[in-house]
């Protein structure tokens, strides 16, 4: 008797959490019927020159390991494994050699960005 209450708890209590968690489904059609007219166009934001001159110029003061793995992880967009892979190195050296880039990389910004100040 026990065992086949625990039962119906169970079920009652799955029931109540699978209908309060349903999502209602939709189709495209019934959407379009609605009136959704399809993905909004996404704008092309406009990066200033500027700050694409500055990071190449910080690309260029890092050493060459330290380049390769931001390139690879930030504008390749690679995972670790796949940079790991490409530079011939494991992925926790892809992580150490990342963590010191971008550290490095800060380091330099700010001394560049004080330099800029002080000129003007």
């Amino acid at each position: 008797m026990q065992k086949w209450l625990y039962l119906i708890a169970r079920s009652t209590i799955a029931d109540y959490w699978r209908a309060r968690y349903r999502l209602p489904k939709s189709s495209l059609d019934a959407m379009l019927e609605a009136g959704w007219e399809g993905p909004a166009e996404v704008e092309v934001i406009a990066t200033s020159s500027g700050a694409e001159e500055r990071v190449e110029r910080l690309l260029q003061t890092l050493p060459e390991k330290y380049r390769e793995v931001l390139k690879c992880r930030f504008l390749l967009k690679l995972s670790v494994k796949a940079t790991a892979l490409k530079m011939g190195v494991t992925e926790a050296n892809v992580k150490v050699l990342q963590f010191r880039a971008l550290k490095r990389a800060a380091d330099l910004e700010q001394v560049v960005t004080e330099q800029e100040h002080r000129a003007l």
